[in-house]
């Protein structure tokens, strides 16, 4: 298993408590590592609690009670949940492709993704922008497109196409393997400049569409947790 994905699996599992549970308020079922049976029905790691869950119980499992989940629990197999979740997250994240970013942004990335992909994509870019501007990596765009900004080498657009993913990986391989105390304060620079994009991103929408307004407290408090992991 990629680092990246160690590093969110870890994540996930300690958030959600680690076990299979039902909270008051959901309509159904969520794993050890956050997968929710009502938004995803057809994941597999569901095909096998349930067919594990069938000696304990044959009713759906929206309709399982606190004991009957506490004992599905104690049959789960843990090394089997995990390989399952992973295969899941592989694949929701596929187009984000999380194993091209440094290990310690995964989780911030991961968290802005899940609910603006677009916006993640542009605030991605416009950090690469801004690290570059800093002289915190060297990069020569591949496109020949006439950017805005001179001094920028990516277009934000939202796309994450082959200039941003080159742009990426030039920031990734920066000191081409070898060991530099001074990385880790690259990486939280980078992910200082894409919050604070994020934030923007968010304030736009809500100028742009006032029914968003109840949301905007929720989103900065995520963008502030982002800021912690």
């Amino acid at each position: 298993m990629e680092e990246q994905y160690k590093i969110l699996l870890n994540h996930l599992y300690k958030v959600e408590g680690g076990v299979l549970h039902r909270n008051s308020k959901e309509f159904d079922i969520t794993n050890a590592y956050g997968i929710y049976r009502h938004f995803h029905p057809k994941a597999e790691i569901f095909t096998y609690i349930d067919t594990i869950a069938s000696s304990v119980t044959r009713a759906p499992s929206n309709k399982w009670t606190k004991e009957q989940i506490v004992a599905i629990n104690k049959l789960i197999d843990k090394n089997k949940e995990l390989d399952l979740s992973y295969r899941f997250y592989r694949e929701y994240f596929k187009s984000l492709n999380i194993e091209q970013f440094p290990p310690s942004l995964v989780l911030s990335i991961v968290d802005c993704f899940t609910n603006t992909q677009v916006g993640t994509y542009k605030a991605i870019q416009e950090a690469l922008n801004d690290c570059h501007k800093y002289g915190l990596f060297k990069h020569t765009p591949i496109s020949k497109t006439i950017l805005p900004n001179k001094d920028d080498i990516l277009l934000v657009d939202g796309k994450f196409g082959n200039g941003s993913k080159a742009a990426m990986k030039d920031f990734v391989n920066r000191y081409k393997g070898s060991y530099e105390p001074s990385s880790w304060k690259d990486e939280l620079i980078f992910k200082n400049c894409m919050l604070l994009y994020m934030k923007t991103n968010y304030a736009e929408l809500v100028l742009g569409n006032s029914n968003h307004t109840p949301n905007l407290r929720g989103w900065n408090h995520r963008m502030e947790n982002a800021q912690h992991v």
